[in-house]
C-alpha cells in the first residue's frame, strides 16, 4: 500500500503499487523543491532585482539631467527662442558657430571669476557622466538593453573629444568656434533621448526619479518647447 491519494486504487499490474509510490514521491519532491526555490531563491532574486532597478533608475536619471544641463549650456549661444530635444543637427551646428572654445559656462570660484575653456568643461562633464555609468554597469541583473545604451555613452564621440583632442593655446584659423564638437554633441543628445525613453518604459514605477528630470526641464522652460 502507498499513501493517499493512490492508496485506495486497486493495483492493475504487477509492481503497479511500487511504480505509483515512486511517481508520487517524485511529484512530492518536485513540489517541495519548487516551493523551496520560490521562497528562498526566486523571492530573493526579485528583491535584489528591484533594488538594482532602483539604483539604476536613479543613476540614469542623473545622466539624463546632466544631458539636459549640457543642452542648455550649448543652446544658450543660439538666438533661436526655443528648441526641441533632441535638437537636430542644424540647431546644434548654429549654436556651435557662436561658441568660443575658450569661454565655457564653467567658471572658477573666488573673487576674480574666470571662464574656463570648453576643454575643461567637457573633461569635467565626462568624468561626472562616467561615474554615474560605472555605478550602473557594475550592478548584477542589469537589463541588456540598458547595458548597451550605457556602453555607447562610454564610447561616444563627445567623450573622445574631451579626452583626446589637443586644444591649441589660442584661436587659430582652424579652431575658432565650437564646431569641433558638433558631431559629438548631436550623438550625445540622441543617446540622452534614447535613455530617457528607456526609463519611461522600464523604470516607470520609480516616478520620483522621472520627476527629477521633469523638474529640471521645467526649470529651463524658457529654452524647451
Amino acid at each position: 500500500m502507498i499513501v493517499a491519494p493512490l492508496s485506495r486504487i486497486p493495483e492493475k499490474f504487477e509492481y503497479g503499487s511500487e511504480l505509483g509510490k515512486f511517481v508520487y514521491d517524485i511529484a512530492i519532491g518536485y513540489i517541495i523543491s519548487y516551493i523551496f526555490y520560490y521562497l528562498v531563491v526566486f523571492l530573493k532574486n526579485e528583491r535584489d532585482r528591484q533594488n538594482v532597478n532602483y539604483r539604476a533608475s536613479l543613476q540614469t536619471s542623473f545622466i539624463v539631467i546632466e544631458g539636459y544641463n549640457l543642452y542648455v549650456d550649448t543652446m544658450r549661444y543660439y538666438n533661436k527662442t526655443k528648441t526641441l530635444f533632441p535638437p537636430n543637427f542644424i540647431d546644434v551646428h548654429k549654436a556651435c558657430l557662436n561658441i568660443d572654445p575658450f569661454q565655457s559656462p564653467l567658471i572658477t570660484t573666488g573673487t576674480n571669476s574666470v571662464s574656463l575653456s570648453w576643454k575643461v568643461y567637457l573633461q569635467s562633464f565626462r568624468q561626472r557622466n562616467l561615474e554615474f555609468v560605472s555605478k550602473v554597469i557594475s550592478l548584477p541583473y542589469i537589463d541588456s538593453e540598458l547595458f548597451g545604451l550605457l556602453i555607447k555613452f562610454e564610447d561616444c564621440k563627445l567623450f573622445f573629444e574631451a579626452e583626446r583632442r589637443i586644444f591649441p593655446s589660442h584661436k587659430t584659423d582652424t579652431f575658432y568656434d565650437g564646431t569641433f564638437m558638433e558631431d559629438g554633441l548631436k550623438q550625445y543628445f540622441d543617446l540622452i533621448s534614447d535613455l530617457e525613453k528607456f526609463k519611461q518604459i522600464n523604470f516607470k514605477e520609480f516616478q520620483q526619479h522621472l520627476k527629477l528630470i521633469d523638474d529640471r526641464k521645467n526649470s529651463y522652460s524658457d529654452i524647451f518647447k
